[in-house]
């Protein structure tokens, strides 16, 4: 298990969480827990489609799924990770991952869940480095037009993957969550 597989979420949840490592086959549970969070150590295959990051082989994303992404986020990445070690190309993931939703594998979630990245372990891509302690929000169908005309220097809340989808994710930095990371106006938390 590795030093940083719980440091994503706050101890609360993370110390009672079920850790899953990375093996040659995919991922595997590490260690067993009791609340329903999830966490893992994510690689380049889980970064965005469509972006310069996915398949970095640099990136490293520590996250913890609370109980609701735990669903079809967290096996999203299962999912990525299999045919990502199997050496697919970004295109047969990103069709494997819409099959998998279109066909039911994978099924949309019915409410908002969180997925936390507050570790200051991630490095999220050459730019990016060490970005904010952050929270994703997985909000089927969610639009950047409800959020407003955002980046990802602003510091504000913004669509990162799958907008208008099942898969619809929202970033919010938690700014002061952790010593490692400038606040957005450039002070240190």
């Amino acid at each position: 298990m590795l030093s940083n597989d719980r440091c994503a979420a706050p101890s609360t949840l993370s110390s009672l969480a079920t850790v899953w490592v990375l093996k040659p086959e995919g991922y595997e549970k590490a260690a067993i827990g009791d609340n329903g969070v999830n966490c893992l150590v994510t690689r380049g295959w889980s970064a965005p489609f469509d972006t310069a990051l996915f398949g970095w082989e640099k990136l490293v994303a520590p996250v913890c799924y609370d109980a609701v992404a735990s669903g079809a986020p967290l096996h999203e990445q299962f999912l990525r990770a299999e045919l990502g070690l199997k050496g697919k190309s970004h295109d047969e993931i990103k069709q494997e991952v819409y099959a998998a939703y279109a066909d039911g594998r994978l099924h949309a979630l019915t409410s908002v869940g969180l997925s936390y990245m507050y570790s200051d372990a991630q490095v999220l891509g050459p730019t990016v480095g060490h970005w904010h302690p952050h929270l994703m929000i997985h909000a089927p169908y969610n639009t950047g037009a409800l959020l407003g005309p955002n980046t990802i220097t602003s510091g504000d809340a913004l669509i990162v993957e799958g907008e208008g989808t099942p898969r619809a994710i929202i970033a919010v930095p938690v700014n002061g969550r952790a010593g490692h990371i400038m606040a957005v106006d450039g002070r240190q938390p």
